[in-house]
C-alpha cells in the first residue's frame, strides 16, 4: 500500500519530513519506507535515502555513513551522504548552513542519534522544531501543485517512556512554537490544512489532585534542562550529583535516603536515573506517572481547513478513528492510495506473468539487485534504490525497489520494458 507522502510525490507535490528522532524511528520512516520491521534499520535508512523526498530534518547522522568513518554507525559499508549528494541534494548538519542553503532538495541531520531537547539544545548548531518547520514551508511552498509536509515532536515519546516531566514540558512547548509556524502559514496561505495528533500517549502523566496548579508552577520553572542534558553536568565520581539536581532539575532538600537513591539508579548502566528523578520532581509539584509505557486512551485531535472542513465533519462525528485521519488527508489533498495501489507497485509474480525470468545478483551485499530477463530485454533493479539499469542504461524510477520477506515489489511501468 502506497504511503501519503509517496501518493503526493507522485501527484507532482513536493514532500517534506521533520522530526526530532533519528531517520530510522517509526514515525518518519512510516511515510517513505516498507518494512517488516521497524528493526530493520539499515535498508529503512537506505529507502530513504532513495526515496525522493524533498526536504527532511531531524537525527540520526550516525546511520548516514559507515563505521570509522565521521562516527558513522552502518555496517554495511554504504554511505548514504553520498548516495544523497549523487541525487543533488544538499545535506547540511547545522542550523547556519540550513539557513543559508537555497537548495531546494535538502537533508538536514543535526545530531548523530535522536536530537537534543529544545530545553537543551545548542541554538546557534542545533534548529529547533519550529526553525526547520519554517525552513521546510519556505521551499515545498514554492511549488504550484502543492506539498505535503509531516513534523513530528518525536521525543515527547521518548521523555515519557523516561518519567521525564521536564522533557516532557521542553518537547511540548517546542511542537506548540512549530504547530504556531505552521498556523501562520496556513492563514496566510489559504489553500493549506493543518492536522495536529498523536498516535497514543506515553507514561500515563496526570495531576495528583484539584489543587495541584500552583505547586506545579513553582516547582517546574525551577528546571532548566532535562534529565538527559543533566547526566552530561554529574561528573564521573557522582561528587557534584546533589548540586546538578538542584541547580538544573529544581529538585532541592533532597533527604540523604533520597539522594542516596538516586545515586544508586544513576551508577547502573541500565538504571532507572531518569524515572526516580522524574517521580520526585513529580510529588513536589504534583503529578503522577501511571507507568513507563504506551497508555490507551484517545488523544487530542486539532485540524484547521481554509474553509472550516475539519476531520469531524468527513466522518460526521466528534470521535475520529486514527485511520480516518489518512482518508481525511487523502480527501483534503486529493489523492487516492486505494487506486494508486493498483498501479504503483508489480509483483515477481507479474514479472513472470509476462514471460520473463527474475534471478537475484547478490554480489553487492548492501545493494542486491533482481535480474529481469526476456528476449533482448535485461533490467537489473537493486533493491531500495529508485532507479533501474535498462540494457545498460539508467532510469529512474517514481519509487524504489523493495524486497520484503523475500517479496519482490517493482515500480509497475518496469512492465511496460518486457511486454
Amino acid at each position: 500500500m502506497p504511503t501519503l507522502l509517496e501518493a503526493a510525490k507522485l501527484a507532482g507535490k513536493s514532500t517534506g519530513l521533520v522530526f526530532t528522532c533519528t531517520i530510522d524511528d517509526a514515525t518518519p520512516d512510516a511515510f517513505v519506507t516498507h518494512a517488516v520491521s521497524r528493526n530493520d534499520s539499515e535498508n529503512i535508512t537506505k529507502q530513504m535515502a532513495y526515496s525522493g523526498v524533498d526536504v527532511l530534518f531531524g537525527g540520526g547522522a550516525a546511520l548516514m555513513k559507515p563505521k570509522g568513518v565521521d562516527d558513522g554507525d552502518r555496517s554495511d559499508g554504504v554511505n548514504l551522504v553520498t548516495a544523497l549528494k549523487a541525487q543533488g541534494y544538499s545535506y547540511v548538519t547545522n542550523k547556519n548552513q540550513m539557513d543559508q542553503s537555497k537548495s531546494t532538495k535538502i537533508w538536514g541531520l543535526f545530531q548523530p542519534w535522536n536530537l537534543d531537547a529544545d530545553f537543551d539544545r545548542n541554538p546557534k548548531l542545533q534548529p529547533s522544531l519550529a526553525e526547520m518547520t519554517e525552513k521546510s514551508l519556505s521551499i515545498l511552498a514554492a511549488n504550484p501543485k502543492g506539498f505535503f509536509l509531516m513534523v513530528e515532536a518525536s521525543d515527547i515519546d521518548t521523555f515519557g517512556h523516561e518519567n521525564d516531566p521536564v522533557g516532557i514540558i521542553s518537547e511540548t512547548r517546542a511542537y506548540d512554537k512549530a504547530l504556531k509556524v505552521a498556523m501562520d502559514f496556513a492563514k496566510k496561505d489559504g489553500h493549506t490544512a493543518v492536522v495536529s495528533m498523536a498516535d497514543h500517549n506515553t507514561g500515563g502523566l496526570y495531576l495528583t489532585n484539584y489543587d495541584s496548579s500552583p505547586s506545579f508552577n513553582d516547582v517546574m520553572h525551577q528546571a532548566k534542562m532535562t534529565n538527559h542534558a543533566l547526566r552530561n553536568k554529574i561528573n564521573k565520581d557522582g561528587s557534584n550529583l546533589k548540586r546538578v539536581l538542584d541547580q538544573g532539575y529544581g529538585l532541592r532538600s533532597l533527604s540523604s535516603k533520597d539522594l542516596s537513591t538516586i545515586k544508586q539508579e544513576w551508577k547502573k548502566e541500565e538504571g532507572d536515573f531518569s524515572g526516580v528523578i522524574g517521580r520526585m520532581l513529580g510529588q513536589k509539584a504534583g503529578i503522577s506517572f501511571a507507568h513507563e509505557d504506551h497508555t490507551s486512551e484517545d488523544v487530542i485531535l486539532y485540524a484547521y481547513h481554509p474553509n472550516n472542513f475539519k476531520p469531524s465533519d468527513f466522518v460526521k462525528s466528534g470521535v475520529v478513528q486514527n485511520t480516518d485521519i489518512n482518508k481525511y488527508v487523502q480527501y483534503v489533498s486529493g489523492l487516492d492510495l486505494t487506486a494508486l495501489a493498483q498501479k504503483q507497485y508489480a509483483s515477481g509474480h507479474d514479472i513472470r506473468a509476462l514471460g520473463a525470468s527474475v534471478t537475484f545478483d547478490n554480489s553487492d551485499k548492501a545493494f542486491p539487485a533482481a535480474v529481469i530477463k526476456k528476449g533482448s530485454v535485461t533490467v537489473r533493479l537493486a533493491v531500495d534504490k529508485n532507479y533501474a539499469l535498462l540494457n545498460g542504461q539508467k532510469k529512474l524510477l517514481r519509487i524504489s525497489t523493495l524486497l520484503i520477506d523475500n517479496k519482490l515489489w517493482i515500480d509497475r511501468s518496469v512492465l511496460d520494458w518486457i511486454k
